[in-house]
Formats: structure tokens, C-alpha cells, sequence
């Protein structure tokens, strides 16, 4: 989905120099265009330059931040404190399906704090809808409450094995496991030592041959000491 996405079309990019690039050349055609009666050595006091108009955006981003945290109807600090537990479970168990895959961060991010309102009794619905997205229009709005009606049913169906059952089956496995792969059995023990006494045989007898040179005669010695130079 991303890789025919108009994200990945249009607002993805090698480096920052590749978007300064872009900037400039959209800031030298948009002064071709509409500045053509102005002198060209006087068009940069009548026009923003590219430097200029980062400065401008990086003052527009430091008042939105500002906006955001004054923003009303801002969602009460007490429901908020006690939220963060209930989100960072369902987020877990949104990575055991495929709702990274198939969803919007966005959207997922609204179902977890949705989700966990909800476990504490708090109903966000009306903050959602008649607050947060009340510009969406009712299409849009209906979209994102069906996607985030999936993403919850997705996590709904992740279900933690029973502790007490895992036990049970995990002392079954001890009794039925083959004994010549527990490394804690005598068998395995056993084994590993025979495997071990049967490398020392080995190597001791390579190393025996290598060393006995009583039935070499004097000219195979010579032979020997020729090639190994």
C-alpha cells in the first residue's frame, strides 16, 4: 500500500539537500511567474528568498506547537494519566497482527486511546466526533470509526495463553521429551562425553602418525623436507 501511496509519491525524499533543492526551484518559478515586472536584482526585497521562507515555516511550527498545547477543548489531565497503561497494551498487541499493515498510524493510535478510555469507563466519542474530527464530514468520519472499529476487533481476538494451562503442558513436555536432547539428561551427558572421547582418539592417532617417522627411509625424508620448503 505505501509504495503506490501519494506519501510515498510526494512526500518522500533522498536527503535534506535534496528538499532544499526542491525549494529553491519552486521559489526561483513561482518569482518567474508572478514577478516578471520586477527588477531582477531588486526581485529578493519584494520576494521571499528560500532561506527566508525556511526561517518563516520553522516560526510557523514553533506557534502550532504552542497552539497545540493551549488547544480547546483540551481532553482532562486526570483521564490522560491514567490512560498511558491501557494504550501501551493494546499497542503491543496490535504488533501480533496485521493492523500495522493494513491501517494508518493515525488510526491506530486513535483505536488505542479509544481502547483504553474505554477500560477506564471514560466514553471519548462525542470529543471525537464533535471536537477532534467535527470538519471531517460525515463520510470521512464514518471511514475512520469502521477502521477503528476493525483495528479494536483485530485486538480483541489476541488472547494471552492461560498461565495455569501453559504449566501444565510445559510439565507434560518434561515427561515426553527425548531424553537424548536434554542437555540436563544422563543420556545427552553420555553421550556428549562419548562423542568427545572419540575426537581425542582421532586426533591423537593423527597426531602419532605425523610424529613417527621410523619407517621413512633417509631419501623420502629428504623428499619431504624438499617440498615443504
Amino acid at each position: 500500500m505505501f509504495s503506490t501511496s501519494s506519501q510515498r509519491k510526494f512526500w518522500t525524499f533522498n536527503d535534506e539537500s535534496e528538499l532544499a533543492q526542491l525549494r529553491e526551484k519552486h521559489n526561483l518559478e513561482f518569482i518567474a511567474k508572478h514577478g516578471a515586472h520586477v527588477d531582477e536584482y531588486q526581485r529578493y526585497n519584494v520576494f521571499l528568498s528560500p532561506e527566508e521562507e525556511r526561517l518563516l515555516l520553522k516560526q510557523y511550527e514553533l506557534h502550532l506547537k504552542e497552539f497545540c498545547k493551549r488547544f480547546s477543548p483540551p481532553m482532562p489531565k486526570g483521564v490522560v494519566e491514567r490512560l498511558r497503561g491501557g494504550i501501551d497494551e493494546f499497542l503491543e498487541k496490535v504488533f501480533l497482527t496485521d493492523g500495522c499493515l493494513l491501517y494508518a498510524p493515525s488510526q491506530i493510535a486513535l483505536a488505542a486511546v479509544l481502547h483504553a478510555a474505554s477500560k477506564e469507563q471514560e466514553n471519548l466519542d462525542s470529543y471525537v466526533t464533535e471536537m477532534l474530527f467535527r470538519d471531517a464530514g460525515p463520510d470521512k468520519l464514518a471511514i475512520l470509526i469502521e477502521a477503528v472499529r476493525k483495528i479494536r476487533s483485530l485486538v480483541k481476538m489476541v488472547e494471552s495463553p492461560a498461565k495455569e494451562r501453559v504449566r501444565i503442558i510445559d510439565k507434560k513436555l518434561d515427561r515426553c521429551r527425548n531424553e537424548e536432547n536434554n542437555p540436563d539428561s544422563e543420556i545427552y551427558k553420555r553421550r556428549m562425553r562419548e562423542a568427545l572421547d572419540e575426537d581425542d582418539l582421532v586426533y591423537t592417532g593423527q597426531t602419532r602418525m605425523s610424529l613417527d617417522t621410523s619407517g621413512i627411509t633417509q631419501s623420502e625424508a629428504e623428499r619431504l623436507l624438499a617440498c615443504q620448503k
